[in-house]
């Protein structure tokens, strides 16, 4: 929520939502592959591997769609660090998350203060 919090300034709020859901379906995907691993007799990394290259293929979307700006490419790092952060999550690393979104958190708003981004 902290980094889709930090988009809102500067993009339609229909990407804090997007994130939003981003980061749960990544989060409910690790937590159910953990969860169906020994019934489906494959490890969670498979369904991880899957997540990713989801994530990846939005955010090449994103920048293919708006031509490759620094804000599409901010856009669709804002996209897989969501993804990632879900699938931590998802994975019992709650300290770990915690952290790492709240140093993105205030490097976003460093670079927000400081570097222009249009």
């Amino acid at each position: 929520m902290l980094i889709g919090w930090s988009t809102l300034q500067n993009q339609p709020k229909d990407s804090f939502s997007s994130l939003l859901l981003i980061s749960l379906g990544s989060c409910l995907c690790m937590i159910a592959s953990i969860t169906l691993s020994p019934v489906l007799f494959s490890p969670p990394g498979h369904m991880l591997e899957f997540v990713m290259l989801g994530i990846t293929l939005l955010g090449i979307m994103v920048v293919i769609r708006q031509k490759g700006t620094l804000l599409s490419i901010r856009q669709a790092g804002s996209i897989w660090f969501c993804g990632t952060m879900g699938l931590a999550v998802g994975a019992g690393l709650f300290l770990e998350g915690i952290f790492v979104s709240g140093s993105a958190f205030l490097l976003i708003k460093w670079f927000d203060r400081y570097i222009k981004i249009s």
